[in-house]
């Protein structure tokens, strides 16, 4: 039930994505009437064409542009552009990759629950949650350094000031 709502939602979604897709791409109808254009734009139009402007518009095209300083921050900012579509990009091939990725993680799950058997994975659960919880509490109670310490001298600071545990005496 729950892959055929997985399945379900992702459908959805490639079909609003299909018609997001589908609506950019139209373009409004191209009206039938058009104006002439006014006397200045036909007047510029002719002078366009003319040999000594299509020379000089050749020059200014082919001049390197005058350096301001604005180059380089543009260039960061593309950098940056270019990064955060990149990671865009990731992430959501990462999030259409997800349904699939549980269904093989539930798969595994049910295979070696299937071949361990019920007892032996409740064991193992236990297990790493008592290695959890025993780190934990050291933490908590000083044997371990801090995750938060400045320095590695506050560290060991940390650690030196931690009670020491003294071993049992053996009585004979």
């Amino acid at each position: 039930m729950r892959r055929i709502s997985a399945i379900g939602i992702c459908s959805i979604m490639m079909l609003f994505s299909l018609f997001g897709a589908v609506s950019a791409q139209t373009t409004p109808a191209a009206s039938t009437d058009v104006a002439p254009p006014p006397a200045q734009v036909r007047q510029m139009m002719e002078l366009m064409q003319t040999p000594e402007v299509k020379q000089w518009m050749a020059t200014q095209m082919a001049a390197p542009a005058a350096s301001t300083g604005n180059n380089e921050e543009m260039s960061i900012l593309s950098g940056r552009l270019q990064h955060a579509r990149r990671h865009i990009a990731m992430v959501s091939g990462a999030a259409m990759t997800l349904p699939s990725e549980i269904a093989r993680a539930s798969s595994l799950f049910l295979g070696e629950l299937t071949e361990a058997g019920p007892l032996r994975m409740a064991a193992q659960f236990l297990a790493a949650l008592l290695v959890i919880g025993s780190y934990y509490a050291a933490k908590r109670f000083g044997a371990v350094p801090l995750a938060g310490s400045d320095s590695v001298e506050e560290a060991k600071r940390a650690s030196v000031a931690a009670p020491v545990v003294k071993p049992l005496e053996v009585v004979r």
